[in-house]
């Protein structure tokens, strides 16, 4: 079968004309006329009705049948002559909790694209829960996740902590370490961590019947609701976004919370073909956290603080 037979037929249907399809293809009507004719003694039936005074082309009920199978023809012949261009390199799917994503790891996946790497990336943001479940059942090769859940078919790793800062509009307060004892509960945007030594640390200073300003559970979405007056408790990462993106000023806290632990997991039942390119993914990600000044790394020179 001729492709230019169907590239005449799907033409003649948008235009409904011949002369009109002609002008659209840059060929004289009589060519396509005859690559319509020729098409139709090749499928053995009629496309168009043919009617003495009808302006429009008109698909017959054949015609109709065909159009989809023209339509795909067309397809998967642009298809194969791109073949030799697709890239067909493996897919590798790295997870992530969103604060972890939005605050830490957009300049690590930015390394890895534009880098010769022999893998294109599938960046996933899922809460704790899920991202174990996902990395058990295959979905996620590589995960960092806040909280340490045990589960047999995961190996799982302390990859770095962070310790916690306040978060404020500029100017609302002194530039020093600040004391729990000098805020407000009533002014808080209280984030909801899964880390239980957090919340307990935060119910220790902060009655757990006080009413805070705003409770959230995705600390990444803090920027959206500060005001003067209003304060926050995020990891130093988030901080650093907050100060960085949207001008909010971070301090010190005395007697601060536990740190923030970050937890790398992936599957013991990898596939071989897969360990290498998660292997090569871990050494990039251990590099790019111990150029940034923050992480308190479990690994290299920085190992040991955390």
């Amino acid at each position: 079968m001729n492709q230019s037979y169907f590239e005449v037929f799907l033409a003649v249907v948008e235009c409904k004309s011949v002369s009109r399809a002609a002008e659209k293809l840059f060929l004289s009507q009589s060519t396509v006329s005859h690559r319509l004719k020729m098409l139709e003694n090749e499928i053995g039936c009629l496309l168009f009705e043919r009617a003495q005074g009808q302006r429009e082309c008109v698909l017959t009920a054949k015609g109709e049948a065909l159009l989809p199978f023209a339509r795909r023809w067309i397809e998967l012949s642009k298809d194969t002559k791109n073949f030799s261009k697709m890239n067909f390199a493996p897919v590798v799917t790295i997870g992530a909790v969103t604060s972890l994503n939005r605050c830490v790891l957009y300049g690590f996946y930015n390394r890895l694209l534009n880098g010769d790497f022999p893998f294109r990336l599938d960046i996933k943001s899922y809460g704790n829960e899920i991202l174990y479940t996902n990395v058990a059942n295959g979905f996620i090769d590589l995960a960092l996740t806040v909280e340490h859940i045990r589960n047999k078919t995961i190996d799982t790793k302390e990859l770095f902590s962070e310790r916690m800062v306040f978060v404020c509009c500029p100017g609302q307060y002194p530039s020093r370490v600040i004391h729990p004892n000098e805020l407000d509960p009533a002014n808080e945007i209280s984030i909801h961590w899964d880390a239980r030594d957090i919340q307990f640390w935060h119910e220790q200073w902060f009655t757990p019947n006080a009413e805070s300003y705003l409770s959230i559970n995705d600390p990444s979405l803090v920027h959206y609701f500060f005001k003067r007056g209003t304060w926050a408790i995020v990891p130093i990462s988030i901080g650093v976004f907050l100060q960085n993106r949207h001008g909010l000023e971070t301090h010190e806290l005395l007697l601060p919370p536990p740190k923030r632990i970050c937890y790398i997991l992936k599957s013991r039942f990898l596939r071989p073909e897969r360990i290498k390119y998660i292997d090569l993914i871990e050494k990039e990600l251990k590099q790019y956290l111990s150029e940034l000044d923050w992480p308190e790394c479990a690994f290299g020179e920085k190992a040991g603080h955390a």
